[in-house]
């Protein structure tokens, strides 16, 4: 078995994407910021009508404080590169027609997420969810510095559901040729693989169509379905041994989805784009599926985690070059 060759660029991705060619790419999956820091920035403006702008930039009491630090707070997750259309765009050029995206979200702004992606010229043809049971519910007890009376009256309410399912969101650069059928003999792009992504279930009948639902495995998951008869597909969240050693990014996704998500949406041989690398999660999956693979991350310390952890996998990518780029790109 050969190795995919890989390419990771330091920079904006908004910058470096430029140097890639018209239609190049045959999928892109990628875990873009979730933007829970972007909040005050956008609707905290001048030009911000939804809201009362002062009670938005009212500090720790304004109503989108607690989205202003970021996921985690990470200052990363500020901004709103994700939910730019004109970021999409850019993608959408890059990626052949009939190629498709993947891309994760937080449930709180996945809508935001969404309609850039669509406003850029996608097609949005699915969301995936993915279904966990470690998430841990970050919500204040409402009773907490109440008086006596008023606290026993709030006893047990709260300001958070539990955290237990990630939207994807599964979008299609349009097709260029009449039909699928014609853009896939043209570009090999357009469709989807059904038989690569089936499910066996583990009581040996007939292997599943692949459903827009997967999950991790866990008892809390396990639980919701039939005992024996569980036809979703299923991967556990990334562990110390697959973060490796060193790797704080906060959002690592396991390789087995990343993995199932290429084969779903890549061509045989075809190139995998990751705009967001990250701790490069994507691009060892891509390794693993054998595809090629282009990616492109913003902060230093974090691509050098993503080499890190491709380098260390023997075997993965003979070819693997990581290009830092000007001062300016970076």
């Amino acid at each position: 078995m050969t190795s995919a060759p890989a390419r990771i660029l330091l920079g904006d991705m908004r910058v470096r994407l430029r140097e890639l060619p018209d239609n190049s790419v045959d999928a892109v999956v990628t875990d873009p910021p979730y933007h829970l820091a972007s909040i005050v920035k956008r609707f905290g403006s001048p030009t911000a009508a939804p809201i009362n702008n002062a009670d938005a930039k009212a500090g720790r009491w304004g109503p989108y404080h607690r989205t202003s630090s970021g996921f985690l707070g990470e200052t990363w997750d500020g901004g709103d590169v994700a939910i730019d259309p004109e970021t999409w765009a850019g993608v959408l050029r890059v990626l052949k027609p009939g190629g498709h995206l993947v891309a994760f979200g937080h449930p709180r702004t996945y809508h935001r997420l969404a309609v850039a992606i669509e406003d850029a010229g996608f097609e949005l043809r699915d969301l995936i969810a993915w279904l966990y049971g470690s998430g841990f519910p970050k919500s204040h007890r409402t009773a907490r510095t109440m008086d006596a009376d008023d606290a026993e009256l709030w006893n047990g309410w709260g300001t958070a559901l539990k955290p237990a399912l990630e939207p994807i969101a599964l979008a299609r650069k349009p097709l260029a040729e009449g039909s699928v059928m014609a853009n896939v003999l043209r570009w090999g792009t357009g469709a989807l693989n059904i038989d690569g992504t089936r499910v066996q279930p583990v009581d040996n009948s007939p292997a599943r169509w692949p459903a827009n639902l997967c999950h991790d495995g866990s008892p809390e998951a396990l639980a919701g379905f039939p005992p024996g008869t569980d036809r979703y597909f299923y991967s556990p969240k990334a562990n110390a041994e697959e973060r490796g050693e060193g790797n704080d990014h906060p959002t690592v996704k396991p390789s087995g989805l990343l993995c199932w998500l290429i084969r779903l949406v890549t061509p045989p041989g075809g190139t995998v784009l990751d705009p967001f690398v990250g701790s490069g999660s994507t691009g060892i999956a891509a390794e693993m599926m054998q595809r090629p693979f282009i990616g492109i991350e913003l902060k230093p310390e974090y691509l050098e985690i993503a080499e890190r952890r491709l380098r260390d996998r023997a075997g993965l990518f003979g070819d693997l070059v990581v290009d830092r780029g000007s001062a300016e790109a970076a």
